[in-house]
């Protein structure tokens, strides 16, 4: 059984690496999250050690940071390749929204344009969720793997995106990521601003990413 609360506390369970997150994080934003593919390289090899029965978060090592970003520019290749099919219906829709309104003419045809983009929108999104669901599982295939086009081997990702269990590890991800964003807006009221939600970007994709990578492993495990 998936211990969904146990891999909620995990990403948080050393407090030098959550620092060191919202650190990295910070840094990230300067340089508009290049640093951040450090992170998601860490948190690839903690799924390679929770696939091999080990639960603990690994320390971050300096010494490791060329391999910790290597492992992050894997993952953000899978990621990107994942959300190619969505990512091309939401331009075109927004781009037919854009020529709706400039092209002028009566405000039926126009609403008729925008309608239309805005269903194609809808789809576009809906497929690139889904691209995310294959993307999370590619990633842990490929730490099971140790190889990048193991993150594209479909039949294994359905035989475990097609269970139960699965479904129900998608529904709390989802949950979890909307609680960690009214965390972070709450954070960022109390703040009088932005500032420290903008400041703390790092954090949370930490905690997400971590958290959501653990989940799917678990689950990968028990239904492959």
């Amino acid at each position: 059984m998936v211990d969904y609360l146990g891999c909620i506390r995990k990403p948080f369970s050393g407090l030098k690496n959550t620092l060191l997150a919202f650190v990295i994080g910070l840094v990230g934003t300067l340089t508009f999250g290049l640093v951040n593919i450090l992170l998601s390289g860490f948190v690839f090899e903690s799924v390679k050690n929770h696939l091999h029965n080990d639960r603990h978060m690994p320390h971050f090592e300096a010494g490791n940071a060329v391999q910790y970003f290597l492992d992050g520019l894997k993952v953000l290749v899978v990621m990107v390749v994942y959300s190619i099919p969505g990512g091309i219906l939401l331009v075109l829709a927004f781009g037919g929204i854009i020529l709706g309104f400039l092209a002028g003419g009566d405000t039926i045809t126009v609403s008729g344009a925008i309608l239309s983009s805005g269903m194609l929108g809808l789809f576009g999104f809906i497929l690139w969720s889904i691209g995310q669901w294959f993307a999370w599982l590619g990633v842990v295939n490929m730490a099971e793997r140790d190889h990048l086009g193991a993150a594209f081997n479909l039949p294994v990702i359905l035989r475990t995106m097609l269970s139960g269990k699965f479904l129900v590890s998608l529904i709390v991800s989802i949950a979890y990521l909307f609680i960690l964003l009214f965390v972070f807006a709450f954070l960022g009221v109390i703040s009088l601003g932005l500032l420290l939600v903008a400041l703390s970007g790092g954090l949370f994709v930490y905690a997400y990413q971590a958290t959501v990578l653990t989940i799917m492993a678990e689950t990968f495990a028990e239904t492959q």
